[in-house]
């Protein structure tokens, strides 16, 4: 989390950061640090879409991901309760 603050580009502008930060491109903060800039001082409307895009997409993976792993934990708990329970009887 500190790193999404660090490198959204809402603390220090992208172009004074050093080249590290950039590696906030990757997360969905610096997507919404944007587009909260243009709903707030109307910039970078040519940004818009590429922003909500993207912040939708980190938002549909990270849920897949979750049901995805939360299948498999189900999983791991139906077959320890069925070897419980074929045991003792």
């Amino acid at each position: 989390m500190i790193l999404q603050i660090i490198t959204c580009d809402g603390i220090i502008h992208h172009d004074l950061q050093y080249r590290f930060f950039r590696i906030g491109r990757a997360f969905p903060m610096y997507y919404a640090t944007r587009e909260i800039k243009y709903i707030y001082f109307e910039s970078g409307k040519h940004n818009q879409t590429e922003n909500i895009l993207i912040i939708f997409v980190w938002v549909i993976v990270t849920q897949v991901a979750s049901y995805y792993l939360y299948y498999l934990e189900l999983n791991v708990k139906r077959a320890k309760y069925l070897k419980k329970n074929s045991i003792s009887k």
